[in-house]
């Protein structure tokens, strides 16, 4: 539905990273909503599994939300380690060790 990119918010002095949505789904009201709506539900929760939202906001059909920059591995990476077998990954993100 979007696209993360990696910024600096130059009002407050730090990264971030910026979850813009997806030009052909900004057009349409109803996918505006729902994006919106992600960014809310992710902004009132509070885990340290989940990362915090900073800002909402919406320039004509580009909506975006601001988040916590975390460094890392990919969730993409992640599942192509599982997938492929890699002990480490395996390791590391078993159900087990995350729940």
């Amino acid at each position: 539905m979007g696209v993360v990119h990696l910024c600096s918010d130059h009002r407050i002095g730090r990264d971030v990273a910026m979850k813009v949505i997806r030009e052909d789904m900004g057009q349409r009201a109803s996918l505006r909503a729902r994006f919106f709506r992600e960014a809310r539900v992710q902004g009132q929760l509070e885990h340290p599994s989940i990362v915090p939202v900073y800002d909402l906001g919406s320039t004509g059909t580009t909506a975006y939300f601001t988040m916590k920059r975390v460094n890392g591995l990919t969730l993409e990476r992640i599942l192509a380690g599982i997938r492929a077998g890699d002990p480490e990954m395996i390791e590391r993100y078993s159900r087990r060790r995350l729940l």
